[in-house]
């Protein structure tokens, strides 16, 4: 079931709040597929496909796809993600208006493990980090 709340948007989609077999989840549309050009590679793939072969903690992870139809008919891909629900590193900011060392230490750690993680395998973020950087929970 879809819930009618967006927990964010961008260029190419929004992302719903969800649940999917009594399970909380994150449900992404993307507007127009975006084929990804693999480091050296002639070959295009799909977002789906790339994010199918990620595993790891720092990154969100795809549970599920599938193509659909938006409102207007339009094709759209479906993304059924692990739900983060500790929100962005700028609300996060804008709430505590500064971190501790410890916790730069340790959200810097995180990013830079899962970007090392993305990088061996010759993947690259494209878009801006700070609003996709989220935390797992929303404790201190």
């Amino acid at each position: 079931m879809v819930y009618n709340v967006v927990l964010g948007s961008g260029t190419y989609g929004s992302v719903y709040l969800a649940t999917c077999k009594s399970v909380q989840v994150a449900i992404k549309t993307s507007r127009q597929k975006r084929p990804w050009l693999s480091s050296g590679r002639s070959s295009k793939i799909s977002e789906s496909d790339l994010m199918r072969v990620i595993d790891h903690l720092n990154v969100q992870g795809l549970l599920d796809s599938m193509n659909a139809q938006d409102a207007t008919g339009a094709p759209c891909e479906l993304h059924v993600l692990e739900l983060v629900t500790g929100g962005d590193m700028f609300s996060y900011l804008a709430k505590y208006d500064s971190f501790t060392e410890a916790e730069v230490q340790f959200f810097g750690w995180q990013l830079l493990k899962g970007l090392e993680y993305l990088h061996q395998r010759d993947i690259a973020h494209r878009g801006q980090l700070s609003p996709f950087v989220r935390r797992r929970t929303a404790d201190r």
